[in-house]
């Protein structure tokens, strides 16, 4: 479900995301998601796993699982089990 909801945000938030979402200063909320999802899809994974963590640390949930996913996967960062257990196959 994670993974599925991951995905299905980042597609939706790099659709709608306005054209400031990449601007330097980080924004909160769903505005925060779309900025990350931006970065995280221009290939700037360090960046955007700095907006969902401080999101993720102010109890956003769809936050915690993309840094997880990218975890899982490898994706810019080096892979982490530990980080993500009991996410995805």
């Amino acid at each position: 479900m994670c993974r599925s909801l991951t995905l299905l945000t980042l597609c939706a938030t790099v659709l709608t995301a306005p054209a400031t979402a990449t601007s330097a200063a980080p924004a909160d909320g769903e505005e925060g998601l779309y900025q990350a999802a931006r970065l995280y899809w221009d290939g700037d994974t360090p960046r955007a796993i700095e907006i969902w963590r401080r999101l993720s640390n102010e109890g956003d949930a769809i936050a915690a699982c993309n840094i997880g996913v990218v975890y899982q996967r490898g994706e810019g960062v080096a892979r982490d089990g530990v980080l993500t257990k009991g996410i995805g196959p």
